[in-house]
Protein backbone atom coordinates (compact mmCIF):
# COMPACT_ATOMS: atom_id res chain seq x y z
CA UNK A 1 0.00 0.00 0.00
CA UNK A 2 1.44 2.96 -0.77
CA UNK A 3 1.15 6.75 0.94
CA UNK A 4 0.09 9.84 -0.27
CA UNK A 5 0.50 12.63 2.30
CA UNK A 6 -0.84 16.15 2.03
CA UNK A 7 -0.31 19.11 4.76
CA UNK A 8 -3.19 21.60 5.35
CA UNK A 9 -3.45 24.52 7.78
CA UNK A 10 -5.84 21.65 9.38
CA UNK A 11 -3.03 19.35 9.84
CA UNK A 12 -1.75 16.33 8.37
CA UNK A 13 -3.57 13.99 6.25
CA UNK A 14 -2.55 10.40 4.30
CA UNK A 15 -4.55 9.17 1.40
CA UNK A 16 -4.98 5.48 1.78
CA UNK A 17 -6.90 2.48 0.96
CA UNK A 18 -10.41 2.26 2.58
CA UNK A 19 -10.84 -0.90 3.69
CA UNK A 20 -13.94 -0.84 6.12
CA UNK A 21 -16.72 -3.45 6.77
CA UNK A 22 -19.05 -1.75 4.34
CA UNK A 23 -16.64 -0.98 1.47
CA UNK A 24 -16.66 -2.90 -1.81
CA UNK A 25 -12.73 -4.54 -2.56
CA UNK A 26 -10.91 -3.20 -5.17
CA UNK A 27 -11.27 -4.31 -8.59
CA UNK A 28 -8.24 -4.35 -11.33
CA UNK A 29 -8.82 -5.41 -15.06
CA UNK A 30 -5.35 -5.66 -17.27
CA UNK A 31 -5.79 -5.00 -20.61
CA UNK A 32 -3.50 -6.37 -23.44
CA UNK A 33 -3.20 -3.09 -25.81
CA UNK A 34 -0.38 -4.64 -28.24
CA UNK A 35 -1.24 -5.61 -31.72
CA UNK A 36 -1.82 -9.15 -33.40
CA UNK A 37 0.10 -10.25 -36.44
CA UNK A 38 -2.58 -8.44 -38.61
CA UNK A 39 -2.05 -5.38 -37.22
CA UNK A 40 -4.83 -5.25 -35.12
CA UNK A 41 -6.05 -4.31 -31.57
CA UNK A 42 -5.33 -7.25 -29.57
CA UNK A 43 -7.99 -5.88 -26.52
CA UNK A 44 -8.12 -9.03 -24.58
CA UNK A 45 -8.56 -8.39 -20.76
CA UNK A 46 -8.24 -10.26 -17.26
CA UNK A 47 -11.82 -9.87 -16.61
CA UNK A 48 -12.44 -8.03 -13.64
CA UNK A 49 -9.93 -9.43 -10.26
CA UNK A 50 -9.64 -8.72 -6.99
CA UNK A 51 -5.65 -8.31 -6.47
CA UNK A 52 -2.67 -6.48 -8.32
CA UNK A 53 -1.37 -9.63 -8.33
CA UNK A 54 -4.39 -11.56 -10.40
CA UNK A 55 -3.98 -9.16 -13.05
CA UNK A 56 -0.35 -9.75 -13.41
CA UNK A 57 -0.67 -12.98 -13.03
CA UNK A 58 -3.13 -12.89 -16.29
CA UNK A 59 -0.51 -11.10 -17.97
CA UNK A 60 2.18 -13.40 -17.58
CA UNK A 61 0.12 -16.09 -19.04
CA UNK A 62 -1.48 -14.09 -21.65
CA UNK A 63 2.54 -13.19 -22.67
CA UNK A 64 3.07 -16.85 -22.68
CA UNK A 65 0.48 -17.70 -25.18
CA UNK A 66 1.47 -14.01 -27.63
CA UNK A 67 5.71 -13.44 -26.85
CA UNK A 68 5.10 -10.47 -28.69
CA UNK A 69 2.41 -8.82 -26.60
CA UNK A 70 3.87 -6.64 -24.13
CA UNK A 71 2.39 -3.76 -23.80
CA UNK A 72 -0.50 -3.54 -21.40
CA UNK A 73 -2.64 -0.98 -18.82
CA UNK A 74 -3.98 -1.48 -15.65
CA UNK A 75 -7.67 -0.27 -14.64
CA UNK A 76 -8.01 -0.07 -11.16
CA UNK A 77 -11.25 0.95 -8.82
CA UNK A 78 -9.72 1.17 -4.97
CA UNK A 79 -11.98 2.54 -2.41
CA UNK A 80 -9.38 5.18 -0.52
CA UNK A 81 -10.10 7.61 2.01
CA UNK A 82 -8.19 10.21 3.55
CA UNK A 83 -7.70 10.52 7.31
CA UNK A 84 -5.61 12.38 9.91
CA UNK A 85 -1.99 11.09 10.14
CA UNK A 86 -2.70 11.69 14.32
CA UNK A 87 -6.58 11.78 15.16
CA UNK A 88 -8.29 14.56 17.02
CA UNK A 89 -8.85 13.95 20.55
Amino acid sequence: MSRSAKVTRFGDWMLREDTGPDIDPPAYLMVCKSENEDGTPCGKDSGEVNSFAESTEWTRRHGWAHPDHRSFRLLADVPMVMVPEVEPL
